[in-house]
Protein backbone atom coordinates (compact mmCIF):
# COMPACT_ATOMS: atom_id res chain seq x y z
CA UNK A 1 0.00 0.00 0.00
CA UNK A 2 1.12 3.56 -0.62
CA UNK A 3 1.56 6.08 2.18
CA UNK A 4 -1.79 7.82 1.52
CA UNK A 5 -3.69 4.52 1.85
CA UNK A 6 -1.80 3.67 5.02
CA UNK A 7 -2.48 7.09 6.55
CA UNK A 8 -6.15 6.94 5.59
CA UNK A 9 -6.49 3.47 7.10
CA UNK A 10 -4.84 4.71 10.30
CA UNK A 11 -7.30 7.65 10.54
CA UNK A 12 -10.59 5.86 9.76
CA UNK A 13 -9.71 2.26 10.55
CA UNK A 14 -9.63 -0.80 8.34
CA UNK A 15 -13.44 -1.15 8.14
CA UNK A 16 -13.92 2.53 7.23
CA UNK A 17 -11.14 2.30 4.65
CA UNK A 18 -12.71 -0.81 3.13
CA UNK A 19 -16.14 0.88 2.90
CA UNK A 20 -14.61 4.00 1.31
CA UNK A 21 -12.63 1.86 -1.15
CA UNK A 22 -15.73 -0.15 -2.13
CA UNK A 23 -17.80 3.03 -2.61
CA UNK A 24 -15.12 4.50 -4.86
CA UNK A 25 -14.87 1.23 -6.79
CA UNK A 26 -18.65 1.01 -7.27
CA UNK A 27 -18.77 4.62 -8.44
CA UNK A 28 -15.98 3.92 -10.92
CA UNK A 29 -17.84 0.82 -12.20
CA UNK A 30 -21.10 2.77 -12.51
CA UNK A 31 -19.47 5.60 -14.44
CA UNK A 32 -17.55 3.21 -16.67
CA UNK A 33 -20.51 0.94 -17.37
CA UNK A 34 -23.14 3.58 -18.03
CA UNK A 35 -20.79 6.27 -19.32
CA UNK A 36 -22.74 8.76 -17.22
CA UNK A 37 -20.75 11.84 -18.16
CA UNK A 38 -21.64 11.58 -21.85
CA UNK A 39 -25.34 11.27 -21.01
CA UNK A 40 -25.68 14.47 -19.01
CA UNK A 41 -24.95 18.08 -19.91
CA UNK A 42 -24.91 21.35 -18.05
CA UNK A 43 -27.68 23.86 -18.66
CA UNK A 44 -26.50 26.15 -21.50
CA UNK A 45 -27.19 29.31 -19.48
CA UNK A 46 -23.84 30.83 -18.44
CA UNK A 47 -22.98 30.18 -14.78
CA UNK A 48 -25.91 27.78 -14.31
CA UNK A 49 -24.99 24.66 -12.35
CA UNK A 50 -27.94 22.41 -13.28
CA UNK A 51 -27.50 19.30 -15.43
CA UNK A 52 -29.98 17.42 -17.60
CA UNK A 53 -30.11 13.96 -19.17
CA UNK A 54 -29.22 13.88 -22.87
CA UNK A 55 -31.69 12.10 -25.17
CA UNK A 56 -31.13 10.73 -28.65
CA UNK A 57 -34.65 11.07 -30.04
CA UNK A 58 -35.30 13.16 -33.14
CA UNK A 59 -37.41 15.87 -31.56
CA UNK A 60 -35.83 16.03 -28.11
CA UNK A 61 -37.63 16.71 -24.88
CA UNK A 62 -38.04 19.90 -22.90
CA UNK A 63 -35.65 20.45 -20.01
CA UNK A 64 -37.01 23.28 -17.87
CA UNK A 65 -34.14 24.38 -15.66
CA UNK A 66 -35.30 24.86 -12.09
CA UNK A 67 -32.34 27.15 -11.36
CA UNK A 68 -32.50 29.68 -14.22
CA UNK A 69 -35.82 28.94 -15.96
CA UNK A 70 -34.31 28.21 -19.39
CA UNK A 71 -36.08 25.71 -21.66
CA UNK A 72 -33.57 23.54 -23.52
CA UNK A 73 -33.92 20.68 -26.00
CA UNK A 74 -32.35 17.55 -24.52
CA UNK A 75 -31.27 16.31 -27.94
CA UNK A 76 -29.73 19.28 -29.79
CA UNK A 77 -28.99 21.37 -26.65
CA UNK A 78 -30.39 24.68 -27.89
CA UNK A 79 -33.65 26.47 -27.06
CA UNK A 80 -36.60 24.08 -26.89
CA UNK A 81 -38.61 23.82 -30.13
CA UNK A 82 -41.97 22.18 -29.42
CA UNK A 83 -43.69 20.48 -32.30
CA UNK A 84 -40.79 20.28 -34.76
CA UNK A 85 -37.74 18.02 -34.96
CA UNK A 86 -34.25 19.24 -34.10
CA UNK A 87 -33.11 19.07 -37.73
CA UNK A 88 -36.19 20.99 -38.92
CA UNK A 89 -35.62 23.67 -36.29
CA UNK A 90 -31.94 24.07 -37.10
CA UNK A 91 -32.66 24.14 -40.84
CA UNK A 92 -35.40 26.71 -40.38
CA UNK A 93 -33.17 28.83 -38.16
CA UNK A 94 -30.31 28.80 -40.69
CA UNK A 95 -32.54 29.55 -43.68
CA UNK A 96 -34.38 32.39 -41.99
CA UNK A 97 -37.24 29.95 -41.71
CA UNK A 98 -38.39 31.14 -38.31
CA UNK A 99 -39.65 34.26 -40.03
CA UNK A 100 -41.30 32.04 -42.67
CA UNK A 101 -42.87 30.01 -39.88
CA UNK A 102 -44.27 33.16 -38.28
CA UNK A 103 -45.67 34.21 -41.67
CA UNK A 104 -47.23 30.76 -42.14
CA UNK A 105 -48.82 30.97 -38.69
CA UNK A 106 -50.16 34.44 -39.46
CA UNK A 107 -51.79 33.46 -42.76
CA UNK A 108 -54.50 31.39 -41.05
CA UNK A 109 -54.72 32.58 -37.44
CA UNK A 110 -58.13 30.97 -37.07
CA UNK A 111 -56.75 27.45 -37.70
CA UNK A 112 -53.10 27.76 -36.57
CA UNK A 113 -52.17 28.32 -32.95
CA UNK A 114 -49.66 27.29 -30.31
CA UNK A 115 -50.37 24.89 -27.47
CA UNK A 116 -51.07 26.91 -24.30
CA UNK A 117 -48.92 24.49 -22.29
CA UNK A 118 -45.77 23.83 -24.37
CA UNK A 119 -46.09 26.25 -27.34
CA UNK A 120 -46.05 23.46 -29.93
CA UNK A 121 -47.42 24.51 -33.32
CA UNK A 122 -50.90 23.16 -33.97
CA UNK A 123 -53.01 23.37 -37.10
CA UNK A 124 -56.73 22.58 -36.79
CA UNK A 125 -58.12 20.91 -39.88
CA UNK A 126 -61.60 20.04 -38.69
CA UNK A 127 -63.53 18.53 -35.83
CA UNK A 128 -64.66 19.98 -32.53
CA UNK A 129 -62.89 22.52 -30.35
CA UNK A 130 -61.47 19.93 -27.93
CA UNK A 131 -57.75 19.66 -28.66
CA UNK A 132 -55.02 17.40 -27.29
CA UNK A 133 -51.47 18.55 -28.00
CA UNK A 134 -49.36 15.82 -29.63
CA UNK A 135 -46.20 17.15 -27.98
CA UNK A 136 -47.27 17.38 -24.31
CA UNK A 137 -50.73 15.69 -24.29
CA UNK A 138 -52.39 18.78 -22.75
CA UNK A 139 -56.16 19.01 -23.29
CA UNK A 140 -57.34 22.50 -24.18
CA UNK A 141 -60.09 24.55 -25.79
CA UNK A 142 -59.26 25.66 -29.33
CA UNK A 143 -61.35 28.81 -29.09
CA UNK A 144 -59.94 30.39 -25.91
CA UNK A 145 -56.85 28.15 -25.31
CA UNK A 146 -58.03 27.31 -21.78
CA UNK A 147 -56.20 24.27 -20.38
CA UNK A 148 -58.37 21.36 -19.27
CA UNK A 149 -57.34 18.39 -17.15
CA UNK A 150 -59.17 15.84 -19.31
CA UNK A 151 -61.64 15.40 -22.14
CA UNK A 152 -64.47 15.59 -19.60
CA UNK A 153 -62.91 18.76 -18.20
CA UNK A 154 -63.09 20.26 -21.69
CA UNK A 155 -66.78 19.48 -22.04
CA UNK A 156 -67.43 21.13 -18.66
CA UNK A 157 -65.44 24.16 -19.85
CA UNK A 158 -67.23 24.30 -23.21
CA UNK A 159 -70.51 25.28 -21.55
CA UNK A 160 -68.99 28.47 -20.19
CA UNK A 161 -66.28 29.22 -22.78
CA UNK A 162 -66.26 33.02 -23.32
CA UNK A 163 -65.17 32.66 -26.96
CA UNK A 164 -67.94 30.16 -27.74
CA UNK A 165 -70.52 32.75 -26.70
CA UNK A 166 -69.10 35.12 -29.35
CA UNK A 167 -69.36 32.61 -32.24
Amino acid sequence: MDSLSTELMRLIGYKGFLILFLQAFLLFCFISHFNVFSKVKYCPTPNCYMVYRVTQDLDGQRFSCSACGANTCTSCHIEYHAGITCSMYQSEKQDGGLENLKNWMGKDKKNRKRCPNCSALIEKNGGCNHMTCNACRQHFCWLCLAKCDSENGFFMHQRKCPERQKV
